[in-house]
């Protein structure tokens, strides 16, 4: 709570556990707020409250009890209720997991000799494990209790989803009763499952078994494999390790380019608006030096790299028919690689325009921050633009850069990009 709110007194309503109403539950009661903790260790806030009637202090007062003046009857009412729920599914899962750990695990066999070292060769799969002699008695003894558990668990859910029940009952009679035993008079536990606050689980449907195939492959119509390998391998061009290790450089050549940005978007301190757009078209200007110098260089020097020992043939780089030329993999391969450079192209303007969008978007709106019904924080980012204030002509004052021109300049720039 702030300050100025206990000087006040916010005004509130208090969940009193000492009276209930006809259906059980607790009344609530006018109140004031005198104190607390807002914020609370790990999110639990309590506070203080005085009550109109009596003015009696009450120290301590979780937040789920308290319903400000302020804030929505009915968001309060779903949060409560969302609590008391939560609540409630907690101590059945508490009162499933004692029940659980509580059955006798004397008569349930452990694991046999083959599958403990069936584990043991699992786990133990390295050489420098295999070398040390590793005393793995607790280990096992610890997955023996665990499957133990398990097992007591598969029991204790089949009995919740079918449950036993003594002569003259219904076997499927859920709320006749939870049997622990085969029908023996005495065993059986009165009241429906829910009245041991334990949660029942879905019922395992079992699947239907598929039929089992006449025989183990798949039949496929007959065709002339050695025919379809030949066609293949006459269409794709990467038919050699050199195409393949040229496609592997041109692709890292291109993640190099998609790396960079066309736009600045840090700045340390508020900018001018000359200095920003100056800015701008320096980063632009960079991306593009990079990309028609270094860029195409590098992917022309890949090619030239890979395919100069490869000689006449399907990737020849000495070819002067143009004829042949054309019909050749080396020219699919150059068309390949036109593509994969327009796509980079095509990305890195699109992510540098959205990043730039985002900025700009981000930059120019406020950020709230609200912990509470009277706790709102406005978070104060620096901002992008300076301004100075001018004198004109000795009368009046104005800013140096008219206010237009701010977003004139930045679509000049989204559009100039592009």
């Amino acid at each position: 709570l702030q300050p100025a709110a206990l000087a006040v007194g916010m005004r509130a309503k208090v969940a009193l556990y000492t009276k209930t109403n006809k259906t059980g539950h607790a009344m609530f009661a006018t109140c004031s707020i005198v104190g607390g903790d807002a914020s609370g260790a790990g999110g639990a806030a309590a506070y203080s409250v005085k009550l109109d009637k009596n003015q009696k202090t009450i120290h301590g007062v979780p937040r789920v009890d308290i319903c400000f003046d302020s804030e929505d009857p009915e968001v309060y009412v779903v949060r409560r209720h969302a609590a008391y729920l939560a609540r409630a599914e907690a101590v059945k899962m508490l009162r499933y997991h004692l029940f659980v750990d509580s059955m006798p695990t004397e008569d349930i066999p452990p694991l046999t000799v083959e599958q403990i070292n069936r584990m043991l060769g699992f786990a133990l799969n390295s050489k420098k494990l295999k070398d040390k002699l590793m005393d793995t008695s607790q280990l096992i003894n610890e997955i023996n209790i665990e499957y133990a558990r398990t097992m007591n668990k598969i029991v204790f859910d089949d009995m919740l989803v079918l449950p036993t029940v003594g002569a003259g009952s219904a076997a499927a009679a859920l709320g006749s009763g939870v049997g622990v035993g085969a029908g023996d008079p005495g065993d059986e536990i009165e009241g429906p499952a829910d009245a041991m606050l334990v949660p029942a689980p879905a019922a395992y449907l079992v699947p239907d078994t598929p039929v089992a195939p006449e025989v183990g492959t798949v039949n496929i119509p007959e065709y002339n494999f050695p025919e379809q390998f030949s066609e293949f391998s006459f269409h794709t061009s990467l038919t050699k390790h050199e195409a393949i290790a040229a496609t592997v450089k041109i692709v890292n050549e291109c993640n190099k380019v998609l790396k960079s940005a066309m736009f600045n978007t840090y700045f340390a301190k508020s900018q001018r608006l000359e200095d920003f757009e100056q800015s701008q078209k320096q980063a632009t200007a960079q991306v593009v030096a990079t990309i028609k110098e270094q860029w195409v260089n590098s992917v022309k020097g890949a090619i030239l790299k890979s395919f100069k020992n490869v000689g006449k043939g399907w990737f020849n780089l000495h070819e002067t028919n143009h004829e042949i030329h054309d019909y050749s993999k080396l020219k699919r391969f150059l068309t390949m690689t036109r593509f994969r450079m327009e796509d980079t192209l095509r990305f890195l303007v699109e992510e540098s325009l959205e990043t730039f969008g985002d900025f700009i978007s981000k930059t120019c709106s406020p950020v709230l921050l609200v912990r509470g019904t009277d706790d709102v924080e406005q978070l104060k980012l620096a901002p992008l633009f300076a301004l100075e204030l001018v004198m004109v002509e000795g009368k009046s004052f104005n800013y140096n850069t008219k206010l237009n021109t701010f977003e004139k300049t930045i679509l000049k720039i989204f559009d100039s990009s592009v």
